[in-house]
C-alpha cells in the first residue's frame, strides 16, 4: 500500500507493508508487522515525543540505501548515511529526518530477545556501518521484496535474517571496541601528516569506515578532546615551530599550516598560547 499523511515521501515510488504476525510468531520469533521501502526528500521528518502504553511499536530499523538521514535520539545527534544501519528503542523521544534526497528501507520489529540486544547495541551507538554490507542490504531487501511481490517471506526465514543482522551489529561493536585505539591512532598520524591540507573530519571517519558522529564521539572519549580541537592543536603547535625557525610572514605560515585565513590563524592562536602570533614571535627572539 503506498503510504498517506507524512510530507516528504514520493508517493508513487514508496511502499508501506503491513503484517499481522501469529501469537506464536510474536512469542518465540524476531517479527516485523509493519516496514517500508521509501524515497523521500528534505521535507520529511518524523518526530515522536512520547508513545503512550500500550505502545504499538517497539523498535526501529532504519537502512540507508542512498542519501543521508538524521537521527536524534536520547539528546545525542546521529548522521545515517549510504550503506549504514541505525536502530532504537521507538519508546524514547525521538526524531528522525531526510537531510536531502534519500532512500530507505525501516522496519518495526519486535519478538524473541529484541530488548536485550537493542539495549545492549544502542549502549555503543545508534548507527552503524555494517561489516557484511552486502548480507545485510540483501536480507532486509528479500523481506521488502517479499510484500512487494505479494509472496511474503516466511516468519521463521524473517526471524532468522533480523537474528542475522542483529547479530552483526553486535559483532561490529566488539570489532570497534578492540580496534578502537588502533583506529583513533590511524586518525591522529592521518592528521599529523596531512595537516597543512584541508581536511573534513566527516572524511577521516569515512576513511576508517565510522559514522561521523560515532567517529567524534568515540575520539573524544580516547584523547578527551574532539577531532576538531586535536586537529587545531596540532596546527598550532606546528605553527609555532615555523614562527621560530623561519621568517616567514603571518599569512604564510597560517597557509601552510592548513588555517583557513590568518585572521582565523591569530584568533586560535591567541586563544591557546595567550599572545597574537606577532607578539609571540618577537618574545622568542628578545
Amino acid at each position: 500500500m503506498k503510504p498517506m499523511g507524512e510530507a516528504g515521501i514520493s508517493v508513487q515510488n514508496s511502499n508501506l507493508y503491513i503484517d499481522f504476525p501469529n501469537n506464536f510468531t510474536r512469542q518465540h520469533f524476531f517479527y516485523t508487522d509493519r516496514c517500508g521501502h521509501y524515497f523521500v526528500n528534505k521535507r520529511y521528518i518524523i518526530s515522536r515525543v512520547k508513545l503512550q502504553p500500550p505502545f504499538p511499536w517497539r523498535f526501529l530499523m532504519i537502512y540507508v540505501v542512498k542519501g543521508e538521514m538524521l537521527l536524534l535520539v536520547k539528546d545525542k545527534e546521529y548522521f545515517i548515511r549510504e550503506n549504514e544501519i541505525a536502530v532504537f528503542d521507538m519508546r524514547h523521544p525521538h526524531l528522525y529526518a531526510a537531510c536531502c534526497d534519500t532512500e530507505q528501507m525501516w522496519f518495526c520489529f519486535d519478538g524473541n530477545c529484541s530488548e536485550t540486544m537493542i539495549e545492549k547495541i544502542c549502549a555503543y551507538s545508534h548507527v552503524y556501518k555494517p561489516m557484511q554490507i552486502s548480507r545485510t542490504y540483501n536480507l532486509l531487501k528479500e523481506i521488502i521484496d517479499g510484500f512487494q511481490e505479494q509472496k511474503p517471506v516466511p516468519d521463521e526465514i524473517i526471524s532468522g535474517y533480523f537474528h542475522i543482522v542483529l547479530s552483526d551489529l553486535l559483532a561490529q561493536q566488539r570489532y570497534d571496541s578492540n580496534q578502537q585505539p588502533t583506529v583513533i591512532e590511524k586518525a591522529i598520524n592521518y592528521m599529523e601528516n596531512n595537516y597543512d591540507k584541508p581536511i573534513n573530519i566527516g572524511e577521516i571517519a569515512e576513511m576508517l569506515y565510522l559514522n561521523a558522529s560515532y567517529f567524534s564521539q568515540k575520539f573524544k572519549m580516547v584523547t578527551g578532546i574532539s577531532p576538531k580541537q586535536y586537529l587545531i592543536n596540532i596546527r598550532l603547535n606546528a605553527a609555532k615551530i615555523l614562527l621560530q625557525d623561519t621568517s616567514w610572514s603571518i599569512r604564510e605560515i597560517s597557509e601552510r599550516t592548513g588555517f583557513l585565513t590568518d585572521n582565523y590563524f591569530s584568533w586560535y592562536f591567541h586563544k591557546k598560547f595567550g599572545l597574537t602570533p606577532k607578539d609571540y614571535r618577537k618574545e622568542f627572539l628578545e
